[in-house]
C-alpha cells in the first residue's frame, strides 16, 4: 500500500537486529503483594515490574503510575493486596481515580524477531513508552522502550551518546 511505502526500510528490521529487548526483564509473581512490587522497583530503580504467573508467563505489568493511585487516592490498604488483586480492581475501577497508571491490562509485549514497526505501532496504539519483550513461551525476557527505538534508528543518537546536548 501506500502507506507502507512511505516507512522507511529500517522498520522492518527485527527488534533482535538492533540488539534492542535484550536488557534483563525484573518480573514478580502475580501472588506478591503490591508493597513486595514497590520494594523491588525501589532497590533496582525501576519504573515498572513484568508480572508473572505461577508458569512464569507474562500476564500484566505492575508500575510507579499504578501504585501512585493508591498513595493519590489515600487508600493504603491497598498496598497489601496482591497484585493480581491490584490488577483486578483497578480493571474493575474499583480504585476511586480518574487519573489511574498508564500502564493497562493485560500487558503490551512485543517478540524479539517482530518488526521494530509493529512494536512502535503497538506503543502508539496503546500510549505507552515500553514493551515486555516476550519469548515463544511468553516468558519476559527483556523490555524494550521507546527511547531504546530512538536511539537505535538514529546515527546522530549513537554518535552522540552519553554528549551534552548543545555542547561541542
Amino acid at each position: 500500500t501506500a502507506d507502507n511505502a512511505a516507512v522507511p526500510a529500517c522498520m522492518n528490521r527485527t527488534l533482535r537486529d538492533f540488539g534492542l529487548g535484550r536488557n534483563q526483564a525484573i518480573s514478580v509473581p502475580h501472588h506478591w503483594k503490591v508493597l513486595r512490587a514497590l520494594e523491588l522497583m525501589h532497590l533496582y530503580k525501576l519504573s515498572s515490574l513484568a508480572v508473572v504467573n505461577f508458569d512464569g508467563h507474562l500476564v500484566t505489568s505492575i508500575s510507579l503510575a499504578d501504585i501512585k493511585t493508591i498513595f493519590a487516592a489515600a487508600n493504603l490498604s491497598l498496598l497489601w493486596v496482591s497484585i493480581s488483586k491490584f490488577e483486578e480492581m483497578r480493571r474493575n475501577k474499583e480504585i476511586l481515580l480518574e487519573h489511574h497508571g498508564k500502564d493497562v491490562y493485560p500487558y503490551f509485549a512485543a517478540q524479539m524477531d517482530r518488526p521494530i514497526l509493529v512494536a512502535v505501532s503497538k506503543m502508539v496504539a496503546t500510549k505507552t513508552h515500553r514493551l515486555w519483550v516476550v519469548n515463544d513461551a511468553r516468558k519476559p525476557v527483556g523490555v524494550v522502550t521507546l527511547t531504546d527505538i530512538y536511539r537505535a534508528l538514529n546515527p546522530v543518537a549513537q554518535a552522540t551518546e552519553g554528549r551534552p546536548h548543545g555542547g561541542a
